[in-house]
Formats: structure tokens, sequence, C-alpha cells
């Protein structure tokens, strides 16, 4: 089997990927088949009639994502024109729960863009060629978030789109007070693990000694009690490297709270964090302004999570 992408307006064929990698072999349940005609927002579209959709399980990139970047920066509408590219005109099937809504009542679903005999999933195409992020949340299907993942880590390992960009560098749990900057944002964290605690109805991953000041993922109890990683059970991560993506918060210290199992792996190899091959180096930001503020949301097209 083949990988299809997108070159221009038109599809291609590229050998780069099987069935199996690709999604292929993970269900659809289509229950609309309509035509896209505008790309009204970061991840939404507009149908032909009338209905909005946003393109679930995946997050764009955004000013909000670090503070520093400036109002020219290039990685919105980058993201913006390749969904265009792929969805405007073309005939698209959504699938997914057809009940689905965010809070401005649009449609949230799975999309496959059809084009004559071929098919093309466009959430992996979002991640395999850096456009996007994956967002753990919006993809409760495991075989398609195993499968977007695996799509994910092949455009971070090329430096593909976003991920040639420092504000998506991956950042090391040994770092507490960097992470702070970040809070509100979603990013991948990588770090070798102190201990595991269990406090209550609460499961504890500590990066540290100090859990005022030092990385923490939090898991409910009844999601940790049956959580694996890798065969390994929470107790059986003491002293490994993991890598855990989510919502940065502050309690005490850095914090991030763990809803699924996909949201954490071990860590590749034995180096802590950045997977940039030997001798690159990724964009720098500007410098930090810490007293600027946060834009707040105006309108529907903002990143609804």
């Amino acid at each position: 089997m083949i990988l299809l992408v997108l070159f221009g307006s038109a599809f291609v064929q590229s050998p780069d990927a099987s069935a199996g990698t690709f999604g292929q072999n993970c269900s659809f349940s289509t229950f609309m088949t309509r035509t896209a005609t505008a790309v009204t927002g970061p991840r939404s579209l507009r149908l032909d009639d009338g209905t909005e959709v946003v393109v679930a399980g995946i997050l764009p990139p955004s000013k909000l994502d670090h503070p520093s970047v400036s109002e020219t920066w290039a990685l919105p509408a980058r993201t913006a024109k390749a969904l265009s590219e792929a969805t405007i005109g073309r005939t698209i099937e959504l699938s997914g729960n057809e009940r689905a809504r965010d809070r401005y009542g649009r449609r949230i679903a799975q999309i496959r863009v059809l084009s004559g005999q071929h098919q093309l999933w466009l959430q992996a195409y979002l991640a395999r060629t850096g456009a996007a992020r994956v967002l753990i949340k919006g993809t409760d299907d495991i075989c398609k978030a195993n499968a977007l993942l695996r799509h994910e880590q092949a455009a971070r390992g090329r430096s593909a789109g976003l991920w040639a960009d420092a504000a998506y560098a991956i950042r090391k749990a040994s770092k507490p007070w960097e992470l702070l900057r970040y809070r509100s944002t979603l990013q991948i964290v990588e770090g070798r693990v102190w201990n595991v605690s269990r406090v209550r109805s609460r499961i504890y991953i500590n990066f540290g000694k100090n859990w005022r000041r030092d990385f923490t993922i939090g898991i409910r109890r009844k999601v940790g009690k049956k959580l694996r990683v890798s065969g390994l059970t929470l107790e059986q991560l003491k002293g490994r490297n993991i890598r855990v993506r989510g919502w940065i918060q502050r309690r005490g210290g850095p914090y991030v709270q763990l809803h699924r199992a996909a949201q954490i792996s071990l860590a590749p190899g034995k180096k802590i964090a950045g997977d940039l091959p030997k001798g690159q180096t990724r964009r720098p930001l500007p410098a930090y302004q810490p007293k600027q503020k946060r834009p707040t949301f105006a309108k529907p097209d903002a990143i609804d999570l």
C-alpha cells in the first residue's frame, strides 16, 4: 500500500508508509458526506450545506504557544493553506460520533478526503507533514491515536513543518522553572522518573524530590489502575526516561494531568530530550518578553479546547 499525500491541489502517491502505519486498519464509520467550501479557522471547515466542522484530534500552531512570537509568525498561515489545499472543492467524509459538537455548535469529526479512487485521512496528512500536532483528547479511538502519533513522530524526526521551530522543542523535566513559562500550552516533556506515589485517589509520577518545585504527572487512580507503558506498570517506571504530552499547569511546580494512555511513552534512546539529527538546529525564538499579555479569544475560529 501507499501513503497518499497532497502536492498543490492534486493527489500524488508516495511509497513512504504502509496501510497499517497510515491508519487504514482503523475503523471509519462515515455519518456524513459533503463538499468542503471554505476554511473558517485554524482547524475548521464550512461544508456546502452551511455546516461547520472541526478537524478532530489535531492542534495547529497558535500565537498562544509561546509568548514571544511576533504577529507575523508564519506557521499558522502555512497550516491554514495546507488545510485549504487539501479540502476546498473536494468531497469529504465525516466519521466518529455524529452527536459530537464543540461549544459553538460545530461538528467534531475525523475527516477523509476523496479524489476518484483515492482517499486521504486529513488528520494523518497534517500530522505527517508537520502542519499540526496530535491532540490526544480529540482522538478517542486508540487505533487512530496511535497511528497519528506515529505520523507526528516521523515528522518530528525530519524536522518537518512546525517541528523545526524552537516553540515546539521537547522540554526537559529537569528544568521546571522553564516549564512554567509554558503554562496553559500543550508541551511534550521528557525526563527520568524519580518515584511513583499514590495519595488518596490519585497517582503521581514525580521527576524530582520536591513536588512543590519539580515537574509532576498526575493520574486519577481509576485511570492509572490498568495503565501500562510498553508493558510496564507505573511503579516500574522508576528510574526510566519517559515522555509525556499534556497541558502545563502550575500545582506547586509544573504539572500535567494524564487522561489517556496515549499521552505517555518510554523515551526513545538514552539521550534526554531533543530529536534533531546531529548538526541541525531549530529556528530560534525571539527574546522572551515576560510582560507581554496573552491575547484573548475573540471569535469562534480561535482554538477550541
